[in-house]
């Protein structure tokens, strides 16, 4: 990977969403994003968007995820305000250098 020189701090590249763990998840496991979407009573679009990013995890999605993973909602939680944590600081950082420089 190339190394921006004007970008500071925190890269974007190395922000974590939980779909790209619930992805590993269904690789691991061999399960389709149907089958989850059946077992989790979402469709597959929502899987699909939550895999690329596009959708977050809600205490009630994750909830579902356990129920059909034997994943613990709380690793799901925990991985969202992980990855909103790290967003916050990826973007005040970027803030910060666009006002600076």
């Amino acid at each position: 990977m190339a190394v921006n020189e004007d970008q500071i701090g925190l890269s974007r590249d190395y922000i974590y969403h939980p779909g790209e763990a619930l992805a590993e998840v269904l690789e691991n496991k061999e399960i389709s994003i149907k089958e989850l979407a059946d077992k989790t009573g979402r469709t597959e679009e929502f899987i699909q968007e939550f895999i690329c990013g596009e959708e977050n995890v809600s205490k009630s999605f994750a909830s579902e995820l356990e129920r059909a993973l034997g994943i613990s909602k709380n690793f799901w939680i925990r991985l969202q305000k992980y990855y909103e944590r790290d967003l916050a600081g990826f973007e005040k950082l970027n803030r910060f250098k666009e006002e600076t420089f």
